[in-house]
Order: structure tokens, then sequence, then C-alpha cells
């Protein structure tokens, strides 16, 4: 009887356990995205933010959706500007899960194919010119934070350099690992790899450019943080050493 009776216990306890809702349904319980919703559906983006991923999304709320003129907003809304919608929308959201704590790192690429920078305070982390308002928001398939205005796309790319790139991840990230967090070197080292996967072909030629693409790939397979950093920081000497 006993026996039983501890078996029914533990059948209840591993039944109350709660899946994390997905990124939309996350986004709706929270109950502050309702102009965001509205505009990831009417631009076809509501699906795969659903049921893809993982992502990550800075999701400006309904309040720095008012901070936008409504005659504006009802523009966008229209089905005529869904591209440009579409495209507004993807620059706040990147692939991969990205913490709180990894923000402030390196640009990090959109879903748009533009970056986005992150700069700090004494308390606050901003992407661009928009505050992180609430951090780190769960999802089963990627994590929400939470800004106070729409980002706004840049009409071009970053004339950045190869080497600039590599040189900027590099000062970001040595310090890191010489006081042994080598988990955040390593992450900052994988954006600089995925950054310089974004320069046209006439800044990254195609050699160099698979040399990158084969350390994500070395990277994406190792689970000591250790190693990738300095699998990493290997790729970045030898691309040093070539013409960029």
């Amino acid at each position: 009887m006993l026996v039983k009776l501890l078996l029914t216990l533990f059948l209840i306890g591993t039944t109350c356990v709660v899946e994390a809702d997905n990124l939309v349904k996350t986004a709706k319980n929270a109950g502050k995205f309702s102009t965001l919703l509205k505009a990831a559906t009417v631009a076809g983006l509501a699906k795969n933010l659903a049921n893809d991923g993982p992502y990550t999304i800075f999701a400006p709320s309904d309040l720095a959706f008012s901070k936008v003129s409504s005659e504006l907003l009802e523009e966008l809304l229209m089905e005529k500007n869904k591209p440009n919608l579409a495209n507004i929308l993807k620059y706040h959201v990147v692939e991969g899960t990205f913490t709180s704590d990894k923000l402030p790192l390196l640009p990090l690429e959109t879903l748009n194919n533009q970056n986005i920078k992150f700069t700090t305070n004494s308390d606050s982390v901003f992407v661009n010119d928009s505050r992180v308002v609430q951090a780190d928001i769960k999802a089963s398939n990627g994590i929400i934070h939470v800004i106070d205005k729409v980002l706004t796309p840049p009409t071009s790319q970053s004339d950045d350099s190869a080497r600039s790139i590599i040189m900027r991840g590099i000062r970001m990230g040595v310090p890191q690992f010489n006081h042994g967090n080598h988990s955040a070197c390593a992450s900052i080292y994988e954006i600089t790899l995925r950054n310089l996967k974004l320069l046209p072909q006439n800044k990254l030629n195609e050699r160099n450019r698979q040399m990158v693409t084969d350390t994500l790939y070395q990277m994406s397979k190792m689970r000591s943080s250790t190693d990738k950093a300095w699998a990493a920081r290997e790729t970045f000497d030898k691309l040093m050493l070539t013409e960029l």
C-alpha cells in the first residue's frame, strides 16, 4: 500500500512539470505586446516565430509602439507595405538564444542581415538607442528582451573591414579570457566570426570565408568554452596573416 502511494505521488509530481510556451504565446501571455503581435501576423512572421528558432527577440512593448505616430503605424500595417514591415520586424530578431549577460559583447546579426549594437551604462543595456527595460523572458524556442523604442534598420551596412572586426573582437575577448571567463570570450569570438560572414565578397574572399565557416562548425561540436575560444583565436591569427 505504501509503495502504491509513493508511486502515485511520483507520477503526480512528474506530470506537474510545465513546459515553456513558444515565443508568440509567451509574448501574448505577457500582455504588453499586442501591437508587435499584430504587426508580426500582418508581416507573415508570427508562424515562424512560434515554430522555428531558437530566436532572441528585442521586443518593443505597446508603450514603445505608442511613440510611433499613429499615421505611420497605420501605413506600415497596410498590405502594400508588408515587405517593409517584415524588414523592420526582422531587425528586432536574432538567431540563437542570447541572455542578458551576453548582450553587451559585440554587434549581432539580425534576420534582415543587418547588425544591432549594444552599449551599457551603470544600470542599463541599450540596443542601438533603445533601452532594455525587461530582460530574459524565456520561451521554449528562444528568449525575449523588452525594449522601450522600436528599432529602425539603417539604410546601409557598416563599412567595417575584416581586420577591424577581428581586432575589435580580440580586444573585447582577451580580457574576458584572462579573467577566467572563457565562456564570454568564446561567445564574443563566435559573434565576431558570424559578423565576418556578413561581409561582402570584396571584403572577405571565398577562401577566408570558408575558413570562418569551418571554424564555426568546429566550435559547434566542442563542449569546452576554452577550446572554442582557442579555435576562434587561431583562425583570427591566420586571417590576419592574409590580405584582408
